[in-house]
């Protein structure tokens, strides 16, 4: 995984965590797409480096969040989270 691409999608996803914790929300869910276009990057690999942020130990324990499941959406997947206090 190409190292600037892993800081910038953990930082991204990190900020959306938080955001949900500040909004009081329980869950937070990141559609691959989305997270791609959110960041202004494109290309295949892109989505392999998300997924595998998304899937890292690393990113749940310093975002203070539970993985719970991927789903399949289309050509996309979906990660639900459980935003920890």
């Amino acid at each position: 995984m190409a190292s600037g691409n892993a800081a910038h999608i953990h930082g991204y996803l990190g900020r959306r965590v938080h955001q949900a914790r500040s909004a009081g929300e329980k869950h937070v869910a990141f559609m691959v797409g989305d997270v791609r276009d959110a960041l202004g990057l494109r290309g295949t690999a892109v989505d392999v480096d998300i997924h595998q942020v998304l899937l890292t130990k690393k990113f749940p324990r310093e975002a203070r969040a539970k993985f719970l499941c991927m789903a399949e959406q289309g050509l996309d997947a979906v990660y639900l989270f459980r935003v920890l206090p």
